[in-house]
């Protein structure tokens, strides 16, 4: 299913319960060409094709996620690289748990996606990633069955419980832990050289000597620095944010000019 597909069937979330969610697991999870979130309807919630799940109880309110089986391996690769999906995406389903404010997350673990999609009830909040044009997951907040007939109120326990959460921003997500990469350089190489290589073999990477190491967040770059060493570990000094500008004064003032 593609973003066109979806285009007469889904809002774009925006600052929504559903937008909120979903930013929450595009900032935790890599995407190959960029996210885009949307709210689908029931109909088109999931992605197409083969699906994998995981998903856990927070307090009263069960998540869950649902992937195609190729975004599920990117997940397994990092960085950095995982043991198993549930240990790639327990830190996002913490983190939508942070922000709906539901309760401690239990165990997580695998689901059937085919009794994920066939159990989600109507009054069950969505929220997809779109990876480019492809829709690549969902996921799925489950709130407690509501013991009156279904209406505008029965969503209110949630929308409560995140409207404090959402005004926290990014506080939210603090205490979660992401992979940190420092990237020397790459280089490709024939299969049959690297079949060749051998303890003492050199590899030329496709980098000067001089140039500043990338330093990279679940495959993100985010600053570039230089290598140093810190009591016999390696580490990088900082040198650079990326797409970082100074406050409009200081660059006015630095340039020795007046604000117009």
């Amino acid at each position: 299913m593609t973003a066109t597909d979806l285009t007469t069937a889904v809002a774009v979330a925006g600052d929504s319960l559903a937008g909120v969610v979903g930013d929450t697991a595009a900032a935790l999870i890599p995407a190959e060409a960029g996210w885009t979130v949307v709210e689908p309807t029931p109909d088109t919630a999931l992605p197409e094709g083969p699906l994998v799940a995981v998903g856990a109880r927070a307090g009263d309110q069960v998540i869950s996620i649902v992937l195609t089986e190729a975004m599920a391996q990117r997940v397994l690769a990092g960085p950095p690289p995982v043991e198993s999906l549930v240990d790639g995406l327990t830190a996002t389903i913490s983190a939508v748990a942070s922000v709906i404010g539901a309760g401690p997350v239990d165990e997580v673990t695998e689901l059937d996606p085919v009794a994920v999609a066939e159990e989600t009830p109507d009054h069950a909040l969505l929220s997809s990633l779109i990876d480019g044009e492809v829709l690549s997951l969902t996921v799925i907040v489950t709130p407690p069955t509501p013991q009156v007939a279904p209406s505008a109120a029965s969503f209110e326990p949630i929308v409560a419980a995140a409207a404090g959460h959402g005004n926290a921003g990014l506080e939210v997500l603090h205490d979660v832990q992401m992979g940190v990469t420092a990237e020397l350089g790459r280089t490709r190489m024939p299969l049959r050289d690297i079949l060749t290589l051998a303890p003492g073999s050199v590899i030329e990477l496709d980098r000067n000597a001089s140039a500043p190491v990338d330093v990279m967040v679940n495959g993100t770059l985010i600053a570039k620095g230089e290598v140093v060493v810190i009591d016999e570990e390696f580490g990088i000094r900082i040198t650079e944010i990326v797409g970082y500008e100074p406050p409009r004064s200081a660059r006015t003032h630095d340039q020795g000019g007046d604000a117009r």
